[in-house]
């Protein structure tokens, strides 16, 4: 029984090496084309940058003392986020986007440094930006982070663009956004809406790092790699209808008797 499940996977690994053998040109041609695709593709494509930066709050009652209730940790972070995907966030970030892109500033820390000497965009008016859309809710991404203060809850602001650097500012001006939207007095705005507290104190990082989504040498590999697969799934299934008889032992397996002799292929025959 041992030796028949021997001679069976002798057999298979015999067909596959068989297919591969009498197939490689096909098998080279297409890995060879679908590769050459994945070269001009990775320089066609524009790669898309997710910038990052990280920030963290503080949130304190009435008497100004600051809540470290382990049951609240949680609803703090997720009123965060949520906060930080209001509707006023994007809108006032869009605002001062516009403001930066028409100022004609030397950087994006030129720029945060007068908003927050109320030196531009002191005339914003909460909810009535009607300009042009540069920042997307789509695009932006803010997760929880962990610090290691107590009483400081993290947060990163992520933001994806077709530019390094555009993203890059984009992802300081949303924060830039979130933190003077925080401010807001009002029942129903600012943070005194998600948290119910008085005081909410963010604190940037000041810096922001881009990351390409997909590598040209990731682009590349991931199509080489697509080739290979192509490549061989064509050998399988041009082997599925293949009904030829290779040689005397399948010849044997279809008829159930043995071979006593059998006349082989030669070079110029008929």
């Amino acid at each position: 029984m041992d030796n028949q499940q021997e001679i069976r996977q002798d057999d298979i690994f015999r067909r596959i090496y068989g297919a591969l053998i009498k197939n490689w040109i096909l098998i080279v041609i297409i890995i060879a084309v679908i590769t050459v695709a994945g070269v001009a593709f990775s320089f066609v494509r524009a790669p898309k940058y997710t910038a990052t930066t990280k920030a963290s709050f503080s949130v304190s009652n009435e008497t100004n003392s600051t809540y470290n209730n382990n049951a609240l940790t949680n609803n703090f972070i997720d009123s965060m986020l949520d906060f930080c995907d209001e509707g006023y966030v994007i809108d006032r970030a869009n605002y001062y986007y516009d403001s930066y892109v028409k100022g004609n500033f030397s950087h994006v820390d030129q720029f945060i440094t007068d908003v927050e000497g109320g030196r531009v965009c002191d005339e914003y008016v909460r909810g009535e930006y009607d300009g042009v859309e540069h920042i997307v809710a789509e695009n932006l991404s803010v997760k929880s982070e962990s610090t290691d203060e107590e009483r400081i809850y993290g947060f990163s602001v992520s933001y994806t663009d077709n530019e390094n650097d555009i993203a890059n500012d984009k992802a300081r001006i949303i924060l830039l956004a979130i933190s003077d939207e925080a401010k807001v007095p009002g029942e129903e705005a600012g943070t005194s809406h998600y948290f119910y507290l008085s005081k909410v104190v963010i604190g940037q990082s000041g810096q922001a790092t881009a990351k390409p989504d997909m590598s040209k040498k990731t682009i590349v590999l991931v199509f080489l790699l697509s080739g290979i697969a192509v490549s061989l799934l064509v050998v399988y299934i041009k082997g599925l209808f293949d009904h030829s008889v290779r040689n005397q032992e399948e010849l044997e397996q279809i008829t159930g008797v043995n071979l006593l002799a059998y006349i082989d292929d030669t070079e110029g025959g008929r």
